[in-house]
């Protein structure tokens, strides 16, 4: 499979580019209204920067605010409840933490960013949560 078999799949999804012409990973973006096309279910998939499948898995999660990739070529997912998730090139879930229960307590998380060793999150509270590690 090739992305260019689908010229709309990169402007109805969160793209994430690791750097140094790695890999790409693509997954529905929940927020935009798309048309059917396939199967119903969204996945994760992970593309060659040339646009050639390397992997994909099936996508049950809901709330993805930010998506990018360490210093290790994992895959970093934050989402809206501070659960972040990580993933291998080959779309292997690797580990998945919680930054800090309070997060849920102030009402989730607007906004995420991801840098090669942590992730930071600001709650609708405005109180601001940095992990210095994707692993824990």
């Amino acid at each position: 499979t090739k992305w260019n078999d689908d010229p709309d799949m990169l402007h109805l999804s969160v793209v994430a580019g690791a750097p140094f012409g790695g890999p790409i990973a693509t997954v529905r973006n929940e927020h935009v209204f798309q048309p059917v096309r396939g199967s119903l279910k969204p996945e994760l998939q992970i593309w060659t920067c040339a646009g050639r499948l390397i992997a994909s898995r099936p996508w049950g999660y809901i709330g993805l605010l930010a998506m990018g990739w360490s210093s290790h070529e994992r895959l970093i997912c934050v989402f809206e409840n501070g659960v972040v998730r990580t993933f291998t090139v080959m779309c292997e879930k690797v580990d998945e933490f919680t930054v800090d229960e309070r997060i849920m307590v102030e009402g989730g998380t607007p906004l995420a960013t991801i840098w090669p060793n942590g992730v930071a999150l600001l709650t609708r509270k405005f109180s601001l949560f940095v992990n210095h590690s994707v692993t824990k």
